[in-house]
Order: C-alpha cells, then sequence, then structure tokens
C-alpha cells in the first residue's frame, strides 16, 4: 500500500495544457484516446484548442452506452446516461462557454465545436459530468478518462478508481486501485479484469461498509468481479477490507479454503464460481461444488481471527 497526496485530475489537465496555443495545437502528433483503460478508436482524434483538449461526442456515448441528442433549432448537443451511475445528462450549445450538467451551469475555457461534421466537447466537462478521473501525458500525447465509483457512509465517502491499466487490451484489464478515504488516497495492487466483450456483461465494483472485525468501527469491504459470462453466468470474484486509515485486512480466499475442505471429502469437487456478499454486517461467500458430479451450493461464513478475516463456518446450501 502506498499513501498518496495528489491533486485532482482535472486540475492536473488543466495545468499541464496552460501553455499550449492554438498554432502549436495544428502541429502536434494526433492525440491517444483512452476510455476505461482501452483505446477508443474515433472517427474524429481530440484536438487541442486554447489549451483545452476536444473530444468527440458520440464516440464517448457510443463507449458508454449513453444516448445522444441534437437540437438543430438550438444548436444542441445532449448526453444522457442512466444506469449504476444514476441519471445524468450533459447540454453542450455551439458557440457557447456555458454548458449544463444535470440542469447545473457550468462554465467551459473552449465551446463546444463542430469539426468536420462531429461534435466536439471538452474533455474536462465530460469528466466533471460523468465523474470521470481523467489524465494527460505529455511525453506519449495521450488523454486518458476512467470511470470512477463512489460510496457514501454519513459523512465518510470512498472513492475508488481502477489505476495501471492493461493498455495493450481491448478490455478493460486494470493492474492496481486507488481507494480514497475521506480525502486521503491509498494504491493497492489488486488485479480486476472486467472483461467486456461480446458474451461478457460488465459488472461495475461494489462497495460496502460494516464492523467486521467488531473493533467499534466499519470496515470498508470492496468486491471485484471479473466479467460476466452471459450464458453461463460464471464469474471471478475478489473481496477486499479496508480499515478507516487505508490498512488493507487480509481475507481467506473462499474458493481455495473450499478445495482444501473438499480433499477430505470423497466424491466432491470444487467449482470455479465464487461469489461473495455482505449482508447485515456480516461477510459471507457462496462456492460452487460437485457432490458426484451433482452441482451443489456451500455457504461459508467469515469471522475475525487474529486480524484476519477466515472462514469459521462452511454448510451446505439447498435453493
Amino acid at each position: 500500500m502506498k499513501k498518496l497526496k495528489i491533486f485532482s485530475a482535472v486540475l492536473l489537465l488543466s495545468l499541464s495544457l496552460a501553455q499550449v496555443s492554438a498554432a502549436a495545437a495544428n502541429e502536434q502528433e494526433e492525440i491517444s484516446f483512452f476510455l476505461n483503460g482501452s483505446y477508443l478508436a474515433c472517427e474524429i482524434a481530440p484536438i487541442i484548442e486554447q489549451g483545452e483538449i476536444l473530444v468527440p461526442l458520440r464516440s464517448i456515448g457510443e463507449a458508454l452506452d449513453a444516448g445522444i441528442y441534437w437540437d438543430g433549432q438550438t444548436k444542441t448537443a445532449s448526453l444522457k446516461s442512466s444506469g449504476w451511475r444514476g441519471e445524468r445528462e450533459l447540454k453542450f450549445q455551439s458557440g457557447s462557454k456555458t454548458a449544463a450538467i444535470n440542469g447545473e451551469k457550468i462554465t467551459l475555457a473552449v465551446p463546444m465545436q463542430i469539426v468536420n461534421g462531429r461534435t466536439m466537447v471538452p474533455a474536462s466537462a465530460i469528466a466533471e459530468g460523468l465523474d470521470l478521473a481523467v489524465t494527460w501525458d505529455e511525453k506519449t500525447q495521450s488523454l486518458s478518462l476512467q470511470e470512477r465509483y463512489r460510496s457514501q457512509n454519513g459523512a465518510a465517502e470512498i472513492v475508488l478508481t481502477p489505476i495501471k491499466a492493461d493498455k495493450d487490451s481491448s478490455y478493460m484489464i486494470y493492474h492496481g486501485m486507488q481507494v480514497e478515504i475521506n480525502g486521503e488516497k491509498y494504491e493497492y495492487a489488486w488485479e480486476w479484469n472486467a472483461g467486456v466483450w461480446q458474451y461478457i456483461a460488465y459488472n461495475p465494483p461494489e462497495i460496502y461498509w460494516a464492523d467486521l472485525n467488531a473493533d467499534g468501527r466499519e470496515e470498508i469491504i470492496i468486491r471485484l468481479v471479473d466479467g460476466i459470462n452471459t450464458g453461463t453466468g460464471v464469474s471471478l470474484e475478489k473481496v477486499h477490507v479496508l480499515k478507516p486509515n487505508g490498512e488493507e485486512i487480509a481475507v481467506q480466499d473462499a474458493g481455495e479454503y473450499a478445495a482444501n475442505l473438499a480433499k477430505e471429502k470423497d466424491g466432491i469437487s470444487v467449482g470455479a464460481w465464487v461469489s461473495y456478499e455482505v449482508t447485515d454486517g456480516e461477510l459471507t461467500a457462496e462456492v460452487t461444488v460437485y457432490e458426484k458430479e451433482e452441482p451443489k451450493v456451500w455457504l461459508l461464513k467469515y469471522g475475525n481471527a487474529h486480524g484476519k478475516l477466515q472462514v469459521v463456518q462452511a454448510e451446505r446450501v439447498n435453493y
């Protein structure tokens, strides 16, 4: 775990581009654009205009499965997103330095522009409107927008951002996570493969709160699910538990525990599917097992032991 103190990514983006002139932008190399860790091929590449990076609105909307709308009478472009992000609407008007996020006005350094028939909007406005982390790499001339995930528990707030993306892959594969706990940022070497492709459904990370180690303070439980196969329902899951100070609590792997338990029983083997859940302040896991080749489910319950969360009970569940 490495504790970080960094400024807002949007602020860093603005500062790094502040000295870029329109003349330099015309001579720049083509900007590489990455969305959620993967290269986004656009019909028109992002451009730099007066120190701002403008990105194609439709390409972003299609990649995020958001609706894009155009009002020719007012020359207004809209992006409407729903789902796990909640309802979000961004509106940009051609030539105007004012945009709207869910009806609230924001000021743009550069207005929306139409370039070669494509609607181009400031990346910083997209990041603010959709709650994306934004990174600009001057050396490689690359722009990255990354979805992040939030959870509120009273006055406490968690912001989870996948980092260290495998940019050679066309899927969402990450080799690290940044967790911001009440403004303090920490990095963890957690692997996550969201694996979005034809038969694999995207499942965003889930954040829970519960006092798992009975110390009177609620821990932060982060559930990472690799892409779910829409045909079989099979997925791979990991759960990570943090103290409010960012310290990670070790969690016994449910699959390994079940496999070791199965060795002691005749005619029993363990499948690949493991599902973690936090209910009524308890951490549990369900594991598929095969009893004489017939699929069953074991429910594993966790308890605190010597500062580690270990399986303390295993029982067969009938559905």
